[in-house]
């Protein structure tokens, strides 16, 4: 076997730490009161006279140590399952403090024997746990110390009972090998399983962004075709309240209903797979306000597709709503509004009146009809403290789906911004940092895209904040006492009259800062023009709206947004999601 083919064998593919962990994590407390266990009750095999005996020749008294060791490794191995099961360790100190434990619980165990007999019954069940031990998926950074103290530790133990060496050591290369195999199948199984699973994850949002490019809603309907089992925010917006347990059909015109139900085949047959997999009804549904709203349902049936067996055979349908673009007509109210009410399942109108619809020949002609808000994904909201955060930059947090940040530049800037607003914001902020390249392929050239519709950069202060800050490191004190200064609002939101810098007086303060990664300015005190909204993120303010478009839009960006009551957010977009995390006050 040449060196490049012995180093791929012992080089095999692992899955992320975080990943393993969680596989093996439920039984760590269980495996661990089982082994005390095993250890404590050593000590109630013999009478506690007798092991409590200060009266004892030299051979009971190094037979009662012997047990009074093991009593103790028992009780280490109890104490180490309190620490697992009260506290959130991080999966790496977790993985290593796991391992330590079984170690010492296997090497202890061979030196506390009190007879051949009891030393080769361990002698085999040392095996058996070594083996269990690779196969539960430690990686072998950790494993591969742990193995080499448990083998040194049989070598020492079988010379220590009188064992002749080459008749104890005939087959203990065979259960090494043995061991690595088992180990290395493990981590190929869990590594191809976490490879499946972040392809599936990746599948999936983009299927949900091509789904969201087409339908406005995407909903899961049970077997029988009307029970709405799983919705989205879009559908309960469109609709005027929550849909989740309701029937597609109670929100439908009576001649509507007939032609969904028959589509949907409401009997609990199968329909045939030679059959279109994807149905299209045009219908009509009731929305909010009355309106009636003419929209495209998309209807896949999935029922039979899943084994009998799995849970999810109870989604039996998948279905999508694309509103047509003229689709707001109000209800005529001695009709349709007369027959809705005291349903059980009729939508929760904000205002039935006649004020909301247009009648024709009053005095001052038609009321016009209320302005839709537009329909978006909500962001994926996490909550951490400050210190998790900078761990977070620092190595990553995939239970935070937080990103490792690889740059030390970076690192050191976004650092040094995230204490900046602790330590130094007297009041609202709004700070992104990103490459210099990606803020260029937003915003461009200013002059370029003043004659176009596009996105572009306005300052608000004529440039005060910017030449001020230019060419100062965002670690600079400088850069602390103007960032302090500048988020010192007002009752005007001014720099005062009276500022010892003529050039700031009477000037705004408002707008973004922008960061290069390197950590010095691009633009301060700037206003971002025509960003798209990226999604709803529900009772925040423009500024937090500002937020949420810039990171959409500026790739690789991270933007910080600080309100004036303090919270503090940092949001982030990872494919085709964007993230939000809420940081806790600093008590």
């Amino acid at each position: 076997m040449s060196f490049a083919s012995l180093k791929e064998l012992l080089s095999y593919p692992e899955a992320p730490v975080d990943f393993l962990y969680e596989l093996y994590r439920p039984g760590i407390v269980p495996l661990l009161l089982y082994l005390g266990l095993g250890d404590v009750i050593h000590v109630g095999s013999f009478s506690l006279a007798e092991d409590l005996s200060l009266d004892c020749h030299d051979s009971t008294q190094q037979a009662e140590w012997k047990r009074w060791v093991q009593v103790g490794t028992g009780l280490f191995l109890w104490s180490m399952a309190s620490i697992f099961a009260l506290t959130r360790l991080s999966p790496k100190v977790a993985e290593s403090l796991f391992a330590i434990a079984v170690t010492i619980e296997i090497c202890v165990a061979r030196w506390v024997q009190e007879s051949m007999l009891e030393f080769m019954v361990v002698s085999n069940t040392t095996l058996f746990y070594v083996m269990a031990f690779g196969n539960l998926g430690i990686r072998r950074l950790v494993m591969a110390p742990c193995c080499a103290a448990i083998f040194a530790n049989i070598v020492a133990s079988d010379v220590a009972m009188g064992l002749h060496p080459i008749s104890a050591w005939s087959n203990r290369p065979g259960y090494l090998v043995l061991f690595f195999l088992v180990a290395r199948s493990r981590h190929l199984r869990f590594k191809s399983v976490f490879d499946a699973q972040s392809s599936l994850v990746a599948e999936q949002e983009a299927t949900q962004a091509l789904v969201a490019m087409i339908c406005d809603a995407v909903f899961w309907v049970a077997p029988n075709g009307d029970e709405i089992l799983r919705s989205d925010s879009r559908l309960d917006e469109l609709m005027g309240c929550s849909m989740l347990g309701r029937r597609l059909s109670d929100y439908m015109p009576s001649e509507e209903k007939t032609r969904f139900w028959s589509t949907t085949a409401s009997s609990s047959s199968v329909r045939d797979r030679t059959l279109d997999p994807v149905s299209l009804l045009p219908s009509t549904l009731c929305g909010r306000q009355g309106a009636l709203v003419k929209a495209d349902i998309f209807i896949v049936d999935r029922r039979g597709s899943l084994p009998v067996t799995c849970e999810a055979q109870q989604w039996g349908f998948l279905m999508g709503v694309r509103v047509s673009s003229s689709s707001t007509a109000p209800l005529p109210l001695n009709q349709e509004v007369q027959e809705w009410a005291g349903h059980p399942y009729a939508p929760v109108h904000e205002d039935i009146s006649p004020l909301n619809v247009s009648i024709p020949g009053t005095e001052h002609g038609s009321v016009p009809d209320t302005l839709r808000s537009v329909y978006l994904r909500e962001p994926q909201m996490h909550a951490c403290s400050r210190e998790e955060l900078e761990a977070a930059i620092l190595e990553g947090a995939c239970h935070m789906s937080f990103p490792p940040v690889q740059c030390p530049q970076a690192q050191q800037t976004l650092l040094t911004t995230l204490a900046l607003l602790y330590e130094s914001a007297a009041g609202g902020a709004l700070v992104c940092i990103a490459d210099a390249e990606a803020f260029k392929q937003v915003f461009g050239d200013d002059q370029l895209n003043a004659s176009r519709a596009c996105p572009a950069l306005k300052s608000s202060d004529g440039g005060y904040m910017t030449d001020r800050l230019r060419g100062i490191h965002v670690s600079d004190a400088c850069f602390a006492a103007a960032f302090r200064d500048f988020t010192r609002h007002s009752d005007d939101d001014r720099w005062p009259e009276d500022h010892v810098d003529a050039r700031a007086r009477g000037r705004p303060k408002d707008g973004a800062i922008l960061l290069s990664k390197s950590g010095y300015t691009m633009k301060c005190a700037v206003k971002l023009l025509g960003l798209s909204p990226a999604a709803a993120w529900n009772n925040v303010g423009t500024k937090h709206e500002a937020a949420m478009s810039c990171a959409w839009a500026v790739l690789g960006s991270f933007v910080f947004v600080r309100s004036d009551s303090g919270s503090l957010h940092l949001l982030l977009r990872l494919g085709q999601s964007l993230h939000v995390f809420a940081l806790q006050r600093d008590p």
